[in-house]
């Protein structure tokens, strides 16, 4: 997920933000990018990464950035669901992740007939998170206590 946009061609907040749920076995996702206008995909001017969550090993790796296109994204904020609150290791160094709360729906306040914060099925409770700087490089993120 990304920042609110209206339009494919409008400036987002440059941070990605990746939510992986506690599993098993091995999942991958790809993230595309073009210009979202054009046909200069065609030609080349595209961008992609994968990202993979081994949950056996408790590894996620995101991978180099492959393509032509410069990735608009500068962070990736990772929401870890269902993890325990814990350090991982990145790039070879420890790191305590941050717990928060995440909801996935704002509150319409103006209009909705219930009172701000009564909304519970909203709130995912004490997330752990990791923000990391991206760039054309891979990145390892090994959780500890699940390996």
């Amino acid at each position: 997920m990304q920042s609110a946009t209206q339009h494919a061609s409008d400036a987002h907040d440059g941070r990605i933000k990746l939510h992986v749920f506690k599993g098993s076995g091995t999942r991958q996702q790809l993230i595309y990018e073009d210009d979202g206008n054009s046909h200069a995909y065609q030609k080349g001017e595209w961008s992609m990464r994968s990202i993979q969550m081994d949950h056996d090993h408790g590894l996620l790796e995101i991978g180099a950035l492959q393509g032509n296109f410069p990735s608009s994204y500068t962070q990736a904020k990772i929401y870890f669901h269902g993890f325990p609150d814990q350090v991982v290791e990145v790039g070879g160094r420890r790191v305590k992740m941050d717990v928060g709360n995440i909801a996935f729906l704002d509150e319409i306040a103006e209009y909705d007939p219930l009172p701000m914060g009564d909304h519970p099925f909203q709130l995912c409770a004490s997330v752990p998170n990791l923000t990391l700087d991206l760039d054309a490089s891979p990145q390892t993120v090994q959780l500890k206590g699940i390996a």
